[in-house]
């Protein structure tokens, strides 16, 4: 334990300053992840089609790995594939969809500590002699693995304000790149002048089945 040497009362109003800066972050990259989750909703749904079958289905899935997953399939199917099932080369719109969510994995498993790790104050112990009057030990706080829990993931370092800010930033560019995708890829709408467009226009108008279409009438006869 520290020794203070200083007023407590001055201590824990620095305490309480760094703990609302702390968690005021903390919730700001919960906040980010909220955009993601929407963004990823407007994929997955435009992929799926129908807007409640597609709300429905979507959140149930439970958390956003498994979202990522599914919608991550869906995309697939959607878009261009290879030229051959066995070498072949990507589609730019799919090379387009890996670039996007490049790095949505590796920023989850930093959310999953955010959102369910404790959070500790580490101080800086003064020792007697070495410090001076109306001085208080440094402090701050961090997000740390619990020691039942290292038995699974190892001693991971602890997240400060910094790494938490840094995250915030990072979850903000894959919300971004998530949002080109919808706008430039999967929603960019195409030029009405190209032949590929007339063609989807063709095979989205009605068409009567040849055994259903109506016939002229023949004139009656007269005997």
């Amino acid at each position: 334990m520290p020794i203070f040497v200083g007023d407590l009362s001055e201590a824990q109003k620095q305490w309480r300053e760094l703990g609302d800066e702390f968690h005021m972050h903390v919730g700001y990259c919960i906040a980010r992840w909220a955009d993601v989750d929407n963004e990823l909703y407007r994929i997955f749904q435009d992929c799926l089609g129908p807007e409640e079958q597609s709300a429905i289905i979507y959140f149930r899935c439970p958390g956003l790995d498994v979202r990522l997953g599914i919608t991550d399939e869906l995309v697939k199917s959607v878009l261009p594939k290879a030229a051959r099932k066995s070498g072949g080369h990507d589609s730019p719109e799919v090379k387009a969809w890996k670039n996007a969510i490049a790095d949505f994995r590796d920023l989850l498993a930093v959310r999953r500590r955010i959102a369910h790790h404790p959070i500790v104050i580490r101080q800086e112990p003064f020792m007697v002699g070495h410090s001076r009057v109306g001085e208080t030990p440094p402090s701050w706080f961090e997000i740390y693995v619990s020691r039942h829990e290292q038995h699974r993931t190892g001693d991971l370092p602890a997240l400060k304000i910094k790494d938490l800010k840094d995250h915030q930033a990072a979850v903000v560019k894959l919300r971004d790149r998530l949002r080109r995708f919808f706008l430039d890829v999967l929603t960019k709408p195409q030029p009405k002048s190209s032949a590929s467009f007339l063609r989807q226009q063709i095979r989205k108008s009605p068409r009567k089945d040849r055994a259903t279409r109506l016939r002229p009438r023949r004139a009656p006869s007269h005997r």
